[in-house]
């Protein structure tokens, strides 16, 4: 009897250790709680969203943190700060944003660029007269927009900012 009871301690002994090993040496696919929406695709746990998008589980368009009016001032050169307001738009989906802002003592300026939170990437233009870079940054609802212009032919540079905080979120 006492042979039969060691037996028995024995194998449940052995099927709770086999027990043990085996549960907790599953994997869990960590892919299986998420939802990539646009497109996005899940690897080891973390949703690869395509360009135009982001978030946990690309939900967010990209474009959508930029969009809006914003209220501020810009500068051109030695000139003093004027009140100025700058517009966001999507021009075409998922994330191709125009903006537009009259940068103090300039003409209304329109550029087109990408949303890449927090940057909106715009091309370069360059000609034979002149080249102008461009760039914006959003940090919560503040935008920053520089303009650098260089004239080939007088090798002068203006430089335009223009810093303000967003009014409404869309127009």
């Amino acid at each position: 009897m006492k042979s039969v009871k060691y037996v028995l301690i024995a194998a449940l002994g052995f099927f709770g250790i086999a027990s043990a090993v085996f549960f907790s040496s599953c994997e869990v696919d960590p892919c299986m709680e998420l939802s990539c929406k646009n497109g996005g695709s899940c690897a080891n746990g973390l949703c690869q969203c395509p360009a135009g998008y982001e978030g946990a589980e690309c939900e967010i368009k990209s474009a959508d943190r930029f969009i809006g009016t914003y209220a501020g001032l810009s500068r051109c050169g030695i000139f003093p700060a004027m009140a100025d307001t700058a517009y966001i738009t999507l021009k075409e989906e998922p994330d191709v944003l125009e903006v537009k802002a009259g940068l103090s003592r300039t003409s209304i300026l329109k550029s087109v660029g990408v949303a890449q939170t927090p940057y909106i990437i715009f091309p370069d233009y360059e000609d034979d007269g002149v080249r102008v870079v461009t760039s914006a940054t959003i940090d919560n609802n503040q935008l920053t927009f520089y303009v650098e212009t260089l004239n080939k032919q007088t090798s002068s540079r203006q430089v335009c900012t223009f810093i303000g905080v967003r009014i409404n979120d869309s127009l």
